[in-house]
């Protein structure tokens, strides 16, 4: 029979990342919180506290991350449209005029 994964790459890796970081701090405070050990067991999350944590620290990262850098990177789609919308001053008798020449 074949062995069973018991935790996703995604909480692989974010364990792996953040007990890497923290030298093991997270793992400690993880397993001394009872609370969060207890609702994780009243919501049938089969995971541990640690790996959880770890999951939503790397998560909430990864998020603000992805909104820094589309915040960086958004003028470069919203003024190029912006600016093509905006009609010359100068252009705007010949394109009345065209308008009622082709109706």
């Amino acid at each position: 029979m074949a062995r069973k994964k018991l935790l996703t790459s995604w909480e692989r890796f974010s364990t792996r990342i953040v007990h890497s970081f923290s030298g093991g701090g997270v793992k400690k405070r993880a397993r001394a919180d009872k609370d969060l050990a207890d609702d994780l067991a009243k919501a049938r999350m089969a995971v541990t506290p640690e790996v959880f944590r770890s999951t939503v620290i790397v998560s909430t990262i990864v998020t603000y991350a992805a909104l820094i850098v589309g915040a960086v990177f958004i003028h470069q789609v919203i003024v190029p449209v912006t600016y093509e919308q905006t009609q010359d001053p100068s252009s705007v008798e010949e394109c009345r005029s065209w308008a009622v020449k082709n109706p």
